[in-house]
C-alpha cells in the first residue's frame, strides 16, 4: 500500500504527541505512537518497522522522483507469497484521513495483492510463495529476481572438486588426531596402556575409510577407499592422496559415491554398536575404568591407612629412644663429676 507526503513533511500539525492506528495482517489494530521529535513520514515508518516482529507489518519511504519532495509511504508484509493478506495493510483514523487515506481504500491509497513466484525449471512450470526456492532442485538454492519472459537463463551445476578434497582431507585429518591422541595415552604409564578395545574401534574405523564396503557391484569402476587415494601408513595414520582421488571422481563420480556411502553406513551401524549406552563398547571401556579406580581407591586407602600407623610406631620409637639418650646424658655426666 502507498500514500504520498512530502518527505520531510509532519504527519499531523508538527506538535503533540500522535497515535496511529495500523491493521496488521491478521485484522488486529495496532497502535504507532509518534512525538513532535520525530512526527515525520520517516518517524512513522520507523515506528512501523520497531513492531514489525509482532505486527507482521514493514513501511518504508519511496521517493517517487528524481527532484522535488515527493515520496511515498509504502506498507508491506514480512511474510511473502500468495495468502499473506496483503491487501489487509492499511493505515486507518487520523493517520489515514492524514496521509489522504480513506478507511474504505479511497484517496491516494493504492494496494497490490501478495502473489507467489511463478518460474518453470526444465519447462515445468513451477509456484513458490518466496523467492529464495530450496526444494526445485535437489541440493540447488534458486533465488529468483524480476522476470522477464524473453529470456531463459541456463544454470550449469559441475562438481565442487575442490570441495570435494577439502572435506576428505579434513576428514583424514581428524582421524588421524584421534589416533595420535590414542598413541600418546597408550604407551607405559599411558591413561590407555594395555587397552585393545580402543585399539580395536580405530583399526576398525580405519578399515571402513579404506577397504571396500558390502554391497559394492563387482563390476564397479572403484570399490575401495583405497581406490581412491586413501591408505594407511607405517604409523598407522592415514594418508591421502588427492590427486588419485580427484581423477577419480572426475572418471566416475556416482562410483566413487557409491563407495563412500555403503561405507558411511556400515560405519554408523558400528557407531550405534560402540557407544550404545550400557552395552557398547566404548560404555564397557568406562566401566572397566571405573571398576579400576575404585580398586585403586581402596588400595590408596588401605595403604594410607598402614603408613599412619607405621607413623605413629615410629614416632613412639623415637620418644623411647629420645628418652633413653636423656638417661645416658644424664648418666654421662655423673660418671664425669666422679
Amino acid at each position: 500500500m502507498t500514500a504520498s507526503l512530502g518527505g520531510t513533511d509532519s504527519v499531523g500539525d508538527g506538535t503533540g504527541t500522535y497515535d496511529y492506528t495500523l491493521t496488521n495482517t491478521d485484522g488486529e489494530a495496532v497502535t504507532v505512537s509518534l512525538s513532535a521529535a520525530n512526527n515525520t513520514l520517516g518517524g512513522l515508518r520507523d515506528a512501523i518497522n520497531a513492531q514489525a516482529g509482532t505486527t507482521g507489518v514493514q513501511a518504508t519511504v519511496v521517493q517517487t522522483a528524481a527532484t522535488g519532495d515527493s515520496y511515498k509511504l509504502v506498507l508491506s508484509t514480512t511474510g511473502t507469497g500468495q495468502g499473506t493478506a496483503g491487501d489487509s495493510v492499511y493505515l486507518k483514523g487520523n493517520a489515514g484521513n492524514l496521509l489522504g487515506l480513506a478507511d474504505t481504500g479511497s484517496g491516494t491509497q493504492s494496494q497490490v495483492a501478495a502473489k507467489n513466484a511463478l518460474f518453470s525449471v526444465n519447462g515445468i512450470e513451477l509456484e513458490r510463495s518466496s523467492n529464495v526456492v530450496t526444494d526445485a532442485v535437489d541440493g540447488l538454492t534458486l533465488t529468483l529476481k524480476a522476470g522477464d519472459e524473453t529470456k531463459t537463463t541456463t544454470l550449469t551445476v559441475g562438481t565442487n572438486r575442490e570441495g570435494l578434497k577439502s572435506a576428505m582431507g579434513d576428514l583424514v585429518a581428524k582421524y588421524n588426531a584421534l589416533y595420535k591422541a590414542y598413541k600418546d595415552n597408550s604407551g607405559s604409564g599411558g591413561a590407555l596402556a594395555g587397552d585393545s578395545t580402543l585399539r580395536t574401534i580405530l583399526s576398525q574405523v580405519r578399515s571402513f575409510m579404506t577397504g571396500q564396503p558390502q554391497g559394492i557391484a563387482a563390476d564397479a569402476t572403484y570399490r575401495s577407499g583405497a581406490e581412491l587415494g586413501l591408505k594407511t601408513e607405517r604409523d598407522g595414520t592415514l594418508g591421502f592422496d588427492s590427486t588419485a582421488f580427484l581423477a577419480a571422481v572426475d572418471k566416475d563420480p556416482g562410483a566413487v559415491e557409491a563407495v563412500f556411502n555403503k561405507a558411511y553406513s556400515a560405519f554408523q551401524t558400528y557407531a550405534a554398536q560402540v557407544t550404545s549406552p550400557g552395552s557398547g563398547n566404548l560404555a564397557s571401556i568406562l566401566q572397566s575404568i571405573e571398576t579400576q579406580n575404585a580398586r585403586l581407591s581402596t588400595q590408596i586407602a588401605s595403604t594410607q591407612t598402614r603408613l599412619d600407623r607405621r607413623r605413629e610406631a615410629l614416632q613412639m620409637q623415637f620418644s623411647r629412644l629420645e628418652s633413653l639418650v636423656g638417661q645416658m646424658q644424664a648418666a654421662g655426666q655423673s660418671l664425669g663429676s666422679l
